[in-house]
């Protein structure tokens, strides 16, 4: 009965100690523990194979208070099928490295950290962790990369032009907005995406602006008139001058508060 008992204490012991194993090496008093075990399994909801491309920073937002933020550094990224990463910020820095998504969706690109809050096939929303939420899409190409070498650094535009819808149907996205400090209210309707569709005197399609913390896509009409562009939406409307218009290029606004658009 007795080495029944010593048996059983035995194993219960044996077992206690190959626990405490896996658990951790024991030093002497005083010192930490060192974790032993396998690193945990990769737990992200996303993959790289989801970023492969190129992306382009549209809209930010204050992480504090989730208002509009107007930015000339955007970021734009382009993602490799081995794993690395293309990084530049605005027109300034550019950086190459390694790409990665680490457990609890955070994407690594070149030394940067970034929580996915979002992504789908054409947009993602990436927490920087510190200032700002970025709104990023997919691009077929950047545009600076249609530009000449010594064109990056983009004009100043002070005349307004004459426009003609005929010169700027298609669809343009917002790659760069300039505002005077202040010039801006927090509850101002920032445009990012607009289609114009030329139906001879007027046109029709839709305009995508971020107010208020979100953003929304509305049919819209437009029409010119000398340098004026005027675009309606059943709940706003927007009349600026045109700069600049092309095929390429579209540049629209005010001395406040001006429009940088490239045609996708």
């Amino acid at each position: 009965m007795r080495l029944t008992f010593l048996f059983s204490f035995i194993a219960l012991i044996a077992i206690s100690l190959s626990s405490s194993a896996q658990r951790g090496r024991v030093k002497r008093k005083g010192v930490k523990m060192i974790n032993v075990t396998k690193p945990s399994t990769h737990t992200s909801s996303y993959s790289l194979k989801q970023f492969e491309g190129k992306w382009q920073e549209i809209s930010r937002k204050d992480r504090g208070n989730n208002s509009p933020v107007d930015f000339k550094d955007t970021l734009f990224f382009h993602f490799y099928s081995d794993d690395e990463v293309f990084f530049r910020n605005g027109v300034n820095l550019s950086e190459k490295g390694n790409a990665d998504i680490e457990p609890g969706n955070i994407l690594i690109a070149a030394g940067d950290e970034f929580i996915i809050k979002s992504l789908d096939k054409t947009k993602a929303v990436l927490d920087d962790g510190d200032k700002y939420i970025h709104t990023i899409i997919k691009m077929k190409s950047f545009w600076f990369e249609t530009l000449p070498t010594d064109s990056i650094v983009p004009e100043k535009f002070v005349t307004p032009v004459t426009v003609s819808l005929s010169y700027i149907s298609g669809k343009w996205i917002v790659y760069r907005r300039d505002a005077r400090p202040g010039a801006t209210a927090t509850d101002e309707a920032l445009i990012q995406v607009i289609t114009i569709e030329n139906k001879g005197k007027d046109a029709f399609g839709e305009i995508t602006f971020y107010q208020a913390g979100k953003t929304e896509t509305l049919p819209c009409s437009i029409t010119t008139e000398g340098t004026r562009l005027n675009i309606v939406t059943a709940k706003r409307s927007w009349q600026m001058d045109v700069y600049k218009e092309g095929e390429k290029e579209l540049i629209f606004g005010s001395p406040t508060l001006m429009y940088y658009c490239k045609q996708l």
